[in-house]
């Protein structure tokens, strides 16, 4: 790869505006710098947007704002607070229950059961 390609980050910059207006306002706040760290910043914020639930980043975002914080690590530590405190449960995955019918599931009912005797158990286990 050529060290002169360039790596807009305009796109992820849009992206993260268009989320919340808090967000837009902590880019205004963070933003000042230019460059490569400039960049870095914006990719960073960005995958961290795109790992959390919005709510939870906007509430993140919003705080890191407060307080005047300009580290991304700082700002998944907050996430990682406000999961803990509100004592979040993370929603249950949708199952379709049609899955019993589908062919590959008939198919493997029947399947011999796994002989699990050659495995030693931890002592203490049983």
């Amino acid at each position: 790869m050529p060290n002169n390609r360039k790596k807009p980050t305009a796109v992820e910059e849009k992206r993260l505006r268009s989320a919340a207006p808090e967000v837009d306002e902590y880019l205004n706040f963070v933003l000042v710098m230019k460059g490569k760290a400039r960049h870095r910043f914006v990719r960073q914020l960005y995958s961290l947007y795109k790992k959390t639930a919005l709510p939870l980043f906007t509430k993140a975002v919003k705080r890191a704002l407060k307080y005047r914080i300009k580290s991304v690590d700082t700002i998944e530590n907050i996430i990682r607070l406000v999961l803990r405190d509100s004592h979040y449960e993370p929603p249950l995955p949708e199952i379709n229950g049609d899955f019993t019918n589908r062919p590959a599931y008939r198919e493997g009912r029947f399947a011999d059961e796994v002989d699990l005797s050659i495995y030693e158990w931890p002592s203490g286990y049983e």
